[in-house]
C-alpha cells in the first residue's frame, strides 16, 4: 500500500515563497489543509469526532541570521 493512500501526509503546508523584512524572514504555512486533515492519522480519532481543526495561514517570523546557520547545518549533514 502506498503512504499517500494511507492517509499519512502532513497535514501543514508551507505556502509558496519566503519574505524578508529588516533581518526576519517570513514563513507561512497553510495549517490543517483541507481534504488532507480529514484523513490525516495526526488526528486522533476520539479529536475527530469533535470536528477536524480550523483551516489557517500562519505566518512565522525567524530571524534571518538563525535561518542562515539552520540551512548551513542541514546542508553540512548532507
Amino acid at each position: 500500500m502506498d503512504v499517500l493512500d494511507r492517509g499519512d501526509r502532513t497535514i501543514h503546508h508551507p505556502v509558496a515563497n519566503l519574505v524578508r523584512r529588516e533581518g526576519v524572514v517570513w514563513l507561512y504555512v497553510h495549517e490543517n489543509v483541507p481534504g488532507v486533515v480529514e484523513k490525516s492519522r495526526a488526528i486522533p480519532e476520539g479529536a475527530r469526532l469533535q470536528g477536524v481543526p480550523r483551516s489557517r495561514i500562519v505566518r512565522y517570523d525567524i530571524p534571518a541570521e538563525r535561518l542562515l546557520e539552520w540551512t548551513q547545518r542541514g546542508l553540512a549533514a548532507l
